[in-house]
C-alpha cells in the first residue's frame, strides 16, 4: 500500500476547485459539467467540497458574481485634449 501526505491531497482538491471558481466565473457551463470537468464524479460532492472551501454553494457563488457585473458601471472613456501650447509645440 502507498501513503500518501494529506497535505498533497488538501493541495490537489484547492487547485481542482479553484479551476471550478473560474469556471463558473467566466464560463456559461452547468454546476454539473463544472463538476465533472473540476474532477468531482458527483455534483453533490463538488457542491459540498466548494462550499467547505469558499463559504457559498456554486450557484450562489454565479448568481453573486453575475450580480455585482449586471450592476458595475462602463468605464469613463475621456478623449485627450491637448492645450494651444502642447498644438504648437507638436507642429
Amino acid at each position: 500500500m502507498k501513503w500518501v501526505n494529506i497535505k498533497d491531497l488538501w493541495y490537489h482538491l484547492r487547485i481542482r476547485l479553484q479551476a471550478a471558481r473560474n469556471f463558473l466565473f467566466y464560463e456559461e457551463f452547468s454546476i454539473k459539467d463544472v463538476a465533472l470537468a473540476s474532477g468531482f464524479s458527483y455534483p453533490t460532492v463538488f457542491a459540498r467540497s466548494f462550499k467547505q472551501q469558499f463559504g457559498e454553494t456554486p450557484r450562489s457563488f454565479r448568481n453573486t458574481w453575475r450580480k455585482k457585473q449586471s450592476q458595475a458601471s462602463p468605464p469613463e472613456i475621456r478623449r485627450l485634449s491637448f492645450s494651444s501650447r502642447d498644438r504648437r509645440a507638436q507642429g
